[in-house]
């Protein structure tokens, strides 16, 4: 066992990411190995039922004696035979125990024949009713992270690999994708029987299946044939989500080194597909709402989400965790490489900004939740650690590495280990060491504080210049804290950066590196510094507070050439606003060469800065040219409440309308922000009008739920009943929580409603039904929160329950004193933003 996994013996409770259920994974006992599965599924839709018999080649390591146990979750086994010899067996309800032998050497086949009636999970049956008669009809699985057992008995781990074939029988009309290439494709009575093949090894969670009235697309790169499958009749949007696949996958070719490995490469868009797409091996499933029309390209591609699915053919199919322990080396490199794409496609800035947005959520999830390991085994189930740790926060992990070694030893690196390890298993340890192989560096300190601990260096920095010696004198501290489970978090980091000073006389950067609490640094220099950066690229996953003199900083903010300065510049001139400063807030938003998402921090510093000459700034950028900025800058004007002149000013965009959907969508929630009354009259109309994934109403209820009223309340509760556009009654359903807390005549009606949908038929409306409970906090939830963990095969409801509850049992210990107390505070802090423009104003009529 690596050493990441000592701190496992010390956890005496249960860790703070982590469920009641949470114990040790460890890899099972393998002693036989799968060679290949053959899969015949015959699908009755209207039944919702699918037919099976799997056939299981095994080899057998070393003499076994049996059993051998199949994960099999609620089959209906029929027969278990090896050639015609029929085999003893138990089914469990969770497991298929087969009374079957072998000798070391031997390879025997096992079939197994079986029915999967209304199964709870692994596959899925869509098809349109009375309520929604445009949804396309589909059949579709889902595998990870280990539901293939629901639909069919396997072994079902990461840890076995093989081969497999997809026979498949589908209604007439329909079209079928799995895995490799179609090697059979003829009509059988009712049924059209279409054949996949697959001669890779690859791990039983992506095998998949799907089928449903799809049109294919084909086309080729190089000798790989790539295939886009779409409902029909929305072809063109399927084309604007997939058509830069062929460039995804030449530039991660390229900067891997090693060319895709599969023949051919599909995707297809599914209809209330549960996850935003999976990447079975060679056939990558999406969820529709990645289809985008013309208009929507004005903000966004599918790209992000193409680029990550395609990395994982790398990352994850080709190369696979012995377990979920060290799924970082999936989710944590396929986050990255969508980044790295965007860097390709887009440029460095583009690249840095995501990288921020990474860093963001990976904060926001280790404030508001929990700090953990990168790699742990402590879970209740895989999905568990499948959060904004393992993605955002392990994509950091992989750009400090890359950073760590430059990119020909970290591009080399990744060759090596992907090209001896394809088609098998890794653990943390054989990216180490191949990242060791190439850069001979010991990289044990990096894996140990950033992979196998918990946590991220906070740093608060000090800068003092000594004019009389002409000394630049910088003090950092490492503020973080080890919470209790000391364990499992690091405490002091080691960061090797820099330092950089521009002076009259140039740039110099000095090369540093932090191993203390706090450490004192003293440059020699010929001039004042115009400018002083600490990790000047942004390259270190770090938080920091930096106190510079305000001339410094608005330096930066004008003439650092990297957009992280020029952000933490921001960030630091919004703490202590001057006139001045705020002056320079506003020539940066107004500059037309300003980075759309510089000036997206620029309008959230000026909301939260607050008071009139940071609305009226806010106010004259709203016609910004780029959308992504006008969106941010509608965003901000939100935040400032039951302003009329704001308001007013967002009534007459929303009668105007915008090229965007999203400006249009936000313009609706920060109008409802705003608390205007007019919002009632304004926002419900909008809201009727056509947008990309019902944007308008997602936006509009969003805004309303931010206004104590019952009429907010009374358009969540329309907006919730079955039949309404998915996207909007799942954002319904969730505020009705919202506003039933905030309404006390309506709260009644809120925990009725709830209680109902979280037995709702759709899986996102019963989601959604989680979070209202929880934000609701009627302590009658907990009981409906308890029966969702047991009811519920899905671990995202389990867990998301389990800190609902967790929510609602602490809100009910919150003294009423101190929410009256934060009241009080919030209006104290809103007087004093307007005291202190009015001693401003009045300084500088005086001056």
């Amino acid at each position: 066992m690596e050493q990441g996994f000592t701190y496992c013996r010390f956890a005496v409770e249960t860790p703070s990411y982590a469920t009641e259920e949470a114990r040790p994974h460890w890899i099972p006992d393998h002693q036989v190995e799968l060679k290949h599965i053959k899969f015949d599924l015959t699908l009755l839709p209207e039944k919702e039922t699918v037919k099976g018999k799997v056939t299981h080649e095994l080899f057998f390591r070393q003499d076994f004696s049996g059993p051998i146990v199949f994960d099999a979750v609620s089959l209906n086994i029929k027969s278990v035979k090896t050639g015609n010899k029929k085999l003893n067996f138990s089914n469990t309800g969770e497991t298929l125990e087969v009374d079957l032998s072998g000798k070391r050497g031997d390879t025997k086949k096992v079939t197994i024949e079986y029915e999967a009636v209304n199964p709870k999970a692994g596959i899925y049956f869509v098809k349109p009713d009375e309520s929604y008669p445009n949804v396309s009809e589909q059949v579709w699985t889902q595998g990870q992270d280990e539901d293939t057992k629901f639909y069919a008995p396997v072994l079902d781990n990461p840890i076995w690999k093989s081969t497999t074939e997809v026979i498949g029988r589908i209604p007439k009309g329909w079209t079928s994708l799995s895995n490799g290439q179609l090697i059979d494709d003829h009509q059988e009575g009712d049924y059209r029987v279409m054949h996949w093949k697959f001669d890779f090894k690859h791990s039983t969670y992506l095998v998949t299946f799907a089928a449903g009235d799809l049109v294919e697309h084909k086309e080729n790169w190089e000798e790989v044939e790539i295939r886009w499958y779409a409902p029909r009749g929305r072809e063109k949007e399927a084309e604007n989500a997939y058509k830069d696949t062929a460039n995804i996958l030449r530039f991660f070719s390229e900067f891997t080194k090693i060319k895709y490995p599969y023949g051919s490469y599909s995707q297809w868009s599914a209809s209330r597909f549960i996850f935003g797409g999976m990447e079975n091996t060679s056939a990558t499933t999406q969820t529709d709402l990645t289809l985008r029309d013309d208009r929507a390209l004005i903000d966004s591609t599918s790209n992000n989400l193409v680029a990550h699915e395609a990395a994982h053919q790398w990352f994850g199919d080709w190369v696979t965790a012995k377990s979920w322990s060290h799924a970082w080396l999936h989710e944590s490199f396929a986050t990255y490489f969508d980044a790295l794409f965007t860097e390709h496609s887009l440029g460095r800035e583009e690249f840095v900004f995501q990288m921020l947005r990474n860093a963001k959520a990976y904060f926001n999830e280790s404030a508001r939740l929990y700090k953990r390991p990168i790699v742990t085994n402590i879970y209740a189930e895989p999905i568990d650690i499948f959060d904004g740790h393992l993605y955002p926060g392990g994509s950091w992990r992989v750009h400090m590495l890359r950073t760590l070694l430059g990119d020909e030893d970290f591009r080399e690196a990744l060759r090596i280990y992907l090209q001896r390890h394809g088609q098998g298993h890794v653990e943390t340890v054989d990216l180490a060491r191949a990242m060791e192989e190439v850069s001979g560096r010991s990289l044990d300190w990096f894996f140990d504080q950033w992979v196998y601990k918990a946590g991220y260096p906070q740093l608060k920095i000090n800068y003092r210049w000594d004019s009389n010696h002409k000394l630049a004198k910088i003090k950092i501290q490492q503020t973080q804290k080890v919470d209790k489970n000391g364990k499992m978090a690091t405490e002091i980091f080691r960061i090797p950066t820099s330092l950089q000073f521009i002076t009259e006389e140039g740039i110099v950067e000095y090369p540093i590196e932090l191993n203390e609490k706090e450490e004192s640094f003293v440059f020699s220099l010929k001039s004042r510094p115009k400018m002083v950066r600490f990790d000047p690229r942004g390259d270190i996953l770090c938080k920091v507070d930096f106190s510079k003199p305000e001339d410094l900083l608005i330096f930066q903010l004008k003439n650092d050439q990297e957009i992280i300065g020029q952000i933490r510049a921001i960030e630091e001139l919004s703490k202590k606003p001057t006139t001045k400063a705020v002056e320079a807030l506003r020539d940066k938003l107004l500059d037309q060469g300003t980075f759309w998402g510089v000036k997206t921090i620029l309008a959230e510093s000026l909301a939260k800065i607050g008071g009139d000459k940071a609305r009226d700034v806010l106010l004259e950028a709203m016609g910004d040219s780029h959308p992504k900025a006008r969106r941010a800058i509608v965003e901000a004007l939100g935040s400032f409440k039951e302003d009329k002149k704001v308001a007013d000013a967002l009534i007459e965009k929303i009668n105007q309308g915008d090229e965007s959907y999203f400006v249009e969508a936000q313009l609706l929630k920060s109008l409802g922000m705003v608390g205007d009354p007019r919002a009632f009259d304004v926002v419900p109309k909008a809201m009727t009008k056509p947008t990309f994934n019902d944007l308008a109403i997602v936006y509009g209820l969003e805004g309303l739920a931010n206004i104590t009223d019952e009429r907010s309340f009374d358009i969540a509760l329309e907006y919730s009943e079955y039949g309404k556009p998915e996207l909007a009654r799942n954002t319904a359903i969730r505020l009705l929580g919202t506003l039933g807390k905030k309404l006390l005549s309506r709260k009644e009606k809120a925990f009725e409603s709830l209680k109902q949908f979280s037995k709702d038929r759709l899986f996102r409306a019963r989601m959604a039904s989680i979070t209202g409970l929880t934000e609701l906090g009627d302590p009658r939830g907990i009981g409906i929160l308890k029966e969702i963990q047991t009811r519920e095969v899905d671990g995202r409801m389990k867990k998301l329950s389990h800190f609902g509850i967790k929510k609602i049992r602490k809100e009910l210990k919150k003294p009423e004193e101190l929410e009256n107390l934060q009241k009080r505070l919030d209006s104290l802090e809103k007087e004093n933003k307007k005291l202190r423009e009015k001693i401003e104003a009045l300084e500088a009529k005086s001056q």
